[in-house]
């Protein structure tokens, strides 16, 4: 009825910080998940391996794309990787 664009409304911007909120939260759960899966996996083993996955291939298949994707894969490898040196023990990735 005013003819005023949508982002200067204010419901709109609640919303919109709402929804910022509700992602934030997710992300903090997932890396709080990886944090403690690479801890638990460096602290009781002397060696971890694991395989470098070619990500970019795996999203061509759109069934499995938003899953693959919220993984976070290459996350988790960066911290096996420094938690490994931390706790003095041995991580290798391996080729596909």
């Amino acid at each position: 009825q005013e003819h005023r664009p949508l982002r200067t409304s204010k419901n709109y911007q609640k919303q919109r910080l709402l929804v910022a909120k509700l992602h934030a939260q997710v992300f903090e759960r997932q890396r709080d998940f990886l944090h403690n899966v690479s801890t638990t996996l460096i602290k009781n083993h002397d060696f971890v391996a694991a395989e470098e996955l070619r990500s970019k291939n795996m999203l061509k298949n759109r069934a499995l794309a938003m899953s693959i994707a919220d993984v976070g894969w290459r996350t988790f490898l960066g911290m096996l990787a420094y938690k490994a040196e931390l706790y003095h023990r041995q991580f290798l990735t391996v080729n596909p």
